[in-house]
């Protein structure tokens, strides 16, 4: 049983022995307390710059996923510097937004024949790829070619996890394909949190809620602390038609992470569809106060106001935070079903087009 107290406990105690850091970065970054993560990952590379390529990744995914794209490219930068690791040029090649340096990188890596770099490649083709379904294909070979290889393993999940959610691939079977993959994963690493929570994106995905249940009961049994798993248990509850339970979840997962915004929009919609709208707008309203860097948390509360018709403080909350959300935000809201009213309001074209990405 490993909770995120122990993994910061056990970073204290290892604070000086650069290998141990890593792998408890890494499980930090996994469990969702970036900050933690970061410092861990920080005090590796400082201890033994050319020791692990994969501490400068995390370090750069605890920056982008903190939707500061400019420190996660300068950590990866800083990682091919001093590791000269073209696993770490491929991962920033996908990242970067800078199109010259994206083509440098490329072409930089396009003959390279290590297993790892080749399966990122052929990842990488599955997103772009005009022919998705052929892409996967050669992924899949590959993959089975170097089956004891974890990392590449875990390519081809995420590229199969993708494939499905984007529907780039028809008639994907996730149960067949895919959580023998994540099962694989589980049980190698036992005590890393990650395979539970691809297997729970894989189930969701195929609304496998029984699944969900037993994946998320298994896990917590190992990370009691996890409040990705409790929501994820409040979801399948809700769905399997026990609301109650749903709504004890999504508090465990609020009490496990206060500043946890996801429990708090499913546990908000309970009350809303259940017509508790004061209850519903109270929680909606706590996402920006419980954690106020989380650029995105007012627009839950513009949604909520949009749907009971109260346009003008909608349109208020959407532009006042608007400025602040990352690009990648702003793309995924305008194609959002939810927000179509919302965009279409004449005060709200004025400043942003439904039919940007920006």
């Amino acid at each position: 049983m490993r909770t995120i107290e122990s993994l910061i406990s056990d970073a204290h105690a290892n604070w000086d022995d650069a290998s141990a850091l890593y792998p408890i970065g890494r499980e930090l970054h996994d469990r969702n307390r970036l900050p933690w993560a970061r410092k861990a990952l920080e005090r590796c590379v400082e201890l033994d710059p050319k020791a692990e390529p994969d501490a400068y990744a995390y370090l750069s995914y605890t920056w982008y996923r903190d939707s500061n794209a400019p420190r996660g490219d300068d950590a990866l930068r800083r990682g091919i510097e001093a590791t000269d690791s073209d696993d770490l040029r491929s991962t920033l090649s996908n990242f970067t937004s800078d199109q010259e340096e994206r083509a440098r990188l490329r072409e930089a890596i396009a003959g390279c024949e290590a297993p790892t770099v080749r399966a990122a490649v052929l990842a990488q083709d599955v997103y772009t790829a005009e022919d998705a379904a052929t892409a996967l294909e050669r992924l899949q070979a590959y993959a089975a070619e170097h089956a004891d290889v974890m990392d590449i393993q875990e390519n081809l999940l995420w590229a199969l996890l993708s494939a499905k959610g984007r529907k780039l691939v028809e008639g994907l079977d996730l149960h067949e394909v895919a959580i023998p993959l994540a099962d694989r994963k589980i049980a190698a690493n036992p005590d890393e949190v990650f395979g539970y929570w691809m297997k729970c994106q894989m189930l969701i995905m195929e609304e496998d809620w029984a699944g969900v249940l037993a994946t998320t009961e298994a896990a917590l049994a190992r990370f009691p602390d996890d409040e990705t798993m409790m929501q994820f248990r409040g979801r399948a509850c809700r769905k399997t038609g026990d609301e109650t339970r749903a709504m004890d979840w999504f508090s465990r997962a609020i009490g496990a992470k206060h500043s946890f915004a996801g429990a708090r929009v499913e546990l908000a919609k309970i009350h809303e569809d259940n017509g508790r709208l004061e209850v519903a707008e109270a929680i909606f309203r706590e996402i920006p106060v419980a954690n106020p860097d989380y650029a995105p948390g007012p627009i839950s509360i513009a949604l909520f106001l949009s749907r009971r018709e109260r346009w003008e403080e909608a349109e208020e909350t959407l532009l006042a935070a608007w400025p602040k959300l990352p690009e990648w935000y702003r793309g995924q809201f305008v194609k959002n079903p939810d927000a179509k009213a919302l965009l279409e309001r004449m005060a709200v074209k004025a400043i942003i087009s439904p039919d940007s990405e920006e």
